[in-house]
Formats: structure tokens, C-alpha cells, sequence
């Protein structure tokens, strides 16, 4: 119903199928429905940018980051997108920039939301809205109900930050042999706590804010990152950038810009001019630090417990590479009195699963999910194009039935 998928509709995917996003937000959808599904081998902008101009794509699923890579290109100014009846997007926050730059052709932008515990889909925003919603990721799934809680586990009302819970049929059963995470996941009547903050308007569309982990109390006062992370979209120079907390002795936490620039001729003071006048002075950032590249996920999420562990002089039990080593040692603002610091290392996220219509396990977090076991629902042919390697020319491939 999300997608409003026929038999008909030919649909791309690039993520990887070892994730719960990349199996469930469309390649199972597109098999149910009897639709085709287009996969390509890897990710690479230029080869995704041909398909949609093709004409040949009506749906594609594209994160934050492949979004970035596919506006980049110079292609993109002149590119005709009127085939392309959606593009879906989710994994994380998504600045209004991207947003807009995919409206501009046309295109209705539908963001999602979920994680491996809500088998991907909690919530989703439908096309209709896309334009008057935009930052939102709609409302509660097909299978799923979404509140908006406290702490102590109370709605609040529209406009006021609570946590994301969800319940329902699409819900994980249980931590693997972990009862105890278990027990801390659930609340009265199975509700699931997500970890994440949001926002509802008045009419129940939810905005996320950010995860409840990587939000930073300074001051006594909340710091959500993903607000910081929107204003450093687009600043000269920046090949990416991230915003963490570090222990401080005066304010408990200050936040501080983790950046990639390509261009050694920007200096601290260029991003932190970025908040001035912007946010209110306590959420401003108060150090850069600059490193060769930001650790992700498969799903490209910025992976800032092993930032936040590097800056800590941590060491994580992962693997050496997984952080660049560049030095992750801000220097303070001038005049700002900060300390040195940080949180300790957070788990890894991996995850990994069992073929489809299996009773399985995935593991997330090192924790072990265990799935209700299910059967496969019969579907009218699906069609599954693979496409080359080099898909610069228009996508041919290796047809299947199942």
C-alpha cells in the first residue's frame, strides 16, 4: 500500500540484501507483488542516475548518502526523472536540501522509518504528502501502531519530543537467549521502545529528531544532532560531517563538528560560523575535528560511538580500519573553556539474516533478534533483473522467475 505496486511497476534497488532495509523496503514488496525487481551489483551514482533517466524505473530506494552522490554529479542538472514515479528514502535524517533537489524534478520524495526490530517498516510517509510533509516519515505502517511516550512511558502531546514505540504482528519476538534486554525493550501491553526522539503535528505526522543515545544533554539542556548536521549540508569545502558529544567539566557535554573537507584551506572557524545567529548558543558547537572519513554502516548511517570512542582514546572491539586514525583531536573555540574527553565505546551494529520464509535470528547490536517463523505467500511471477557491472548503457540482464 505504500508504494502501490503492481505487477506492472519495475523496481530498482541498490542496497545491500544482507540487511533487513535493503531484503524489505522493496525487493520483498516487488516479489509480492509480482512486480520486476532491478538489482544492482554495487552502488555507483552514475549508474543509478542512468537508470532513473532511462525511463525504465518507476520506484527506487536511495539513503542519505547515495542521494548526495547522485545530486553531485553534473549529470544531474539536466536530468529528466518524469518516468520516475517516487523516490523512497529513510535510515536517517535526510537534510530538506536533498529533499528539495528531488522535488524540483518532479519527484515526490516518501521518507520510512524502522529499524530491524520493526522488520524494517514502522512507519512510512505516502506520496501524496510528500510535498506538504516534508521531513516527515508519515505515519504508523499497515501492520504497525507508532506512539510518541515520556519517560515514564506517557503520550505526550503534538509537538512535544517523545520517544518512538511501536507495537505489532511486524515486531521481533525477543532478544535471543536475553531475556533481560528483552524485558528492557517492552512496556505495558508490548509496546517497543525504538530509542528514538520525534515530533508529531497536530494531524500525526512524526518528524524524528534523532536517536535518544546521540542526543546531548549540556547544560541540563537537550543538543539533537541531526538539527546541528542540517546546517553543515552544503558548506564549501566539506566532503561530510557529523556532530558528537564530548564530556566537559563545566557543562556536562559540548557538542563538536567531526568533519571530512577536501579542501585545506577551510579552518575551524568556517563551520563554526555556520551556528551563528542560527541556534541558540548552547546548542552551538564548540570544537572541529577533522578526520580522512567517517565511519558507516552498510546503510550508510554515520557509525558516532566510534567517534565518540576515538576522541575518548577508546578502542572499540572492532576492527582497526572501521575509524580513521588521523588524529580525532579537536582544538576548542577560541574562548570557549572545553575539556577533553568523551563517552565510551557503544556496540556495533551488524546484522546479519537467514533466508526468507524461515524462522530466523538477526543480530543487532550483538544481540541476537529471534523472528516468528513464516511461510512464504505465493506471488504471480516475479520478474528479477540483475544488472552488469558496467551499467552505463541501459539495463538489460539475466531474467528469472522466482
Amino acid at each position: 500500500a505504500m508504494m502501490d505496486l503492481t505487477p506492472a511497476d519495475r523496481v530498482l534497488n541498490t542496497m545491500p540484501l544482507f540487511h533487513v532495509g535493503g531484503l524489505n523496503v522493496h525487493c520483498t514488496p516487488t516479489l509480492a507483488a509480482g512486480a520486476t525487481l532491478v538489482l544492482h551489483p554495487r552502488f555507483d551514482p552514475r549508474c543509478v542516475l542512468d537508470a532513473l533517466v532511462s525511463g525504465s524505473i518507476d520506484l527506487v530506494t536511495l539513503l542519505a548518502p547515495m542521494l548526495v552522490a547522485v545530486t553531485g554529479l553534473p549529470e544531474w542538472a539536466d536530468a529528466d526523472l518524469s518516468g520516475v514515479r517516487a523516490v523512497n528514502t529513510g535510515a536517517s535524517m535526510i537534510p530538506s536540501a536533498l529533499i528539495e533537489a528531488v522535488h524540483a524534478k518532479g519527484v515526490p520524495v516518501t521518507q520510512i522509518y524502522g529499524l530491524t526490530e520493526t522488520s524494517t517498516l514502522a512507519t512510512y510517509l505516502r506520496k501524496e504528502h510528500a510535498h506538504e510533509r516534508l521531513g516527515s516519515c508519515g505515519k504508523g505502517a499497515l501492520t504497525c501502531e507508532v506512539r510518541l511516550v515520556d519517560d515514564d512511558g506517557r503520550d505526550v502531546a503534538p509537538g512535544t519530543a517523545g520517544e518512538i514505540v511501536a507495537r505489532g504482528p511486524n515486531l521481533f519476538r525477543e532478544y535471543w537467549r536475553d531475556p533481560e534486554a528483552t524485558a528492557d525493550a517492552f512496556f505495558d501491553g508490548g509496546w517497543f521502545r525504538t530509542g528514538d526522539v520525534a515530533v508529531a503535528d497536530d494531524a500525526g505526522f512524526i518528524y524524528v529528531q534523532d536517536r535518544k543515545k546521540d542526543m546531548i544533554i549540556s547544560g541540563g539542556e537537550n543538543v539533537y544532532p541531526a538539527e546541528l548536521e542540517q546546517l553543515l549540508v552544503g558548506v564549501p569545502g566539506v566532503v561530510e560531517s557529523t556532530i558528537i558529544g564530548r564530556a566537559d567539566d563545566r557543562w556536562g557535554e559540548v557538542p563538536i563538528v567531526v568533519a571530512v573537507r577536501d579542501d585545506e584551506t577551510v579552518v575551524d572557524d568556517d563551520l563554526l560560523a555556520v551556528f551563528d545567529g542560527r541556534v541558540a548558543r548552547y546548542k552551538a558547537p564548540k570544537a572541529v575535528a577533522w578526520v580522512d572519513s567517517l565511519p558507516r554502516t552498510a546503510m550508510g548511517k554515520v557509525q558516532k560511538h566510534l567517534l565518540r570512542a576515538d576522541l575518548a582514546g577508546c578502542s572499540p572491539n572492532v576492527s582497526s580500519t572501521a575509524v580513521p586514525k588521523s588524529g580525532l583531536e579537536p582544538s576548542p573555540r577560541h574562548g570557549d573553556d572545553d575539556s577533553s574527553g568523551g563517552r565510551a565505546a557503544r556496540r556495533v551494529s551488524v546484522e546479519r539474516a537467514r533466508p526468507v520464509g524461515h524462522a530466523g535470528e538477526l543480530e543487532s547490536g550483538r544481540r541476537w533478534l529471534k523472528m516468528p517463523a513464516t511461510s512464504p505467500s505465493p506471488v504471480s511471477r516475479p520478474t528479477c533483473m540483475v544488472s552488469p557491472s558496467s551499467c552505463h548503457s541501459p539495463i538489460t540482464g539475466m531474467q528469472s522467475d522466482s
